[in-house]
């Protein structure tokens, strides 16, 4: 007399093991929680016990394709005979979203869209280092450079946006020591022109850490292959829904309006939400951390 139950685990195990290591998390939360009831041979009907309704209404819409894959197993031949029927063993419990969220994790949803938490031990020191290799010896650590340093320490899942006039030092640490200190590992390094003119933002929305140097300087709509784009608009999206880290830098515009009598007005005339739309602005407010450069590290001829 064959052992149903041994059977069922065996197709059971070897059907997860048919399927790609990403996806055996998704087996465990879906498939693990199914076992053998009973195998009726007058009837051909095979009952699988499961712990709730949430689970029944899955494989049922969900796991059909691979519980026939398991009857052919169990039952070659025979499977085309085998009626299956469901027994619920208890009441619906509250299904476990921390666990769902996993299981659609591992297969390249990120369902929460969390932005990475960077923590760089020691960064200042780091900074320090880096910016005498890059620079020189004689290199300037300015006050801005404090406040990258404890961001680089724990972000807090923010993006950053660097603000200020040009030869502040913002490109040069957003480009180069920034992408030095995170490994250069899923970054993509342009400025907000190549962005824009030369079609990257396709590229770009494929890496995870997405360094865009001068917003402002580029058109914010553009046409690429006859489709109406709106290149930083489109980022800004992706980095919030896809969870991906933002660095940015920009000499020409503000987080919020400024009074017409502020001295660098001209220098700052619009902001973000006036060239890329409130959308953008909004969530940028939300996801970034704002460091304002303020010291000029090279002198004017």
């Amino acid at each position: 007399m064959e052992n149903y139950s041994t059977l069922f685990r065996e197709s059971l195990m070897k059907l997860k093991h048919t399927l790609d290591a990403r996806y055996h998390h998704w087996f465990d939360v879906w498939f693990g929680s199914i076992s053998y009831e009973g195998y009726e041979p007058e009837t051909h009907t095979l009952t699988l016990r499961v712990p709730s309704n949430y689970i029944y209404e899955f494989l049922e819409s969900n796991g059909r394709k691979q519980i026939l894959w398991i009857l052919d197993d169990m039952f070659e031949e025979q499977a085309r005979q085998v009626q299956l029927q469901y027994r619920i063993v208890e009441k619906d419990p509250e299904p476990d979203f921390s666990q769902l969220v996993e299981q659609v994790k591992h297969q390249g949803f990120n369902a929460g869209g969390v932005i990475p938490q960077i923590i760089i031990p020691e960064a200042e020191r780091r900074m320090r280092e880096c910016l005498k290799e890059f620079v020189g010896e004689d290199y300037r650590w300015v006050p801005a450079y404090d406040k990258v340093a404890t961001w680089l320490s724990d972000n807090k899942g923010k993006w950053l946006l660097c603000i200020g006039f040009s030869g502040t030092g913002k490109s040069r640490l957003c480009r180069n020591i920034l992408p030095f200190l995170l490994g250069f590992k899923d970054v993509a390094v342009c400025s907000a022109i190549e962005m824009t003119a030369h079609g990257r933002i396709d590229e770009l929305l494929k890496a995870g850490i997405i360094v865009v140097d001068g917003l402002g300087t580029e058109s914010p709509e553009t046409n690429l292959y006859g489709r109406h784009r709106r290149p930083f608009a489109e980022l800004c999206e992706a980095a919030e829904q896809d969870g991906k880290l933002l660095i940015l830098t920009t000499n020409c515009l503000a987080t919020k309006n400024m009074p017409d009598d502020w001295p660098c007005k001209s220098q700052f005339p619009v902001t973000f939400g006036e060239r890329y739309g409130e959308d953008v602005l909004s969530r940028l407010r939300s996801h970034t951390v704002n460091i304002t450069f303020k010291d000029v590290l090279r002198k004017a001829p």
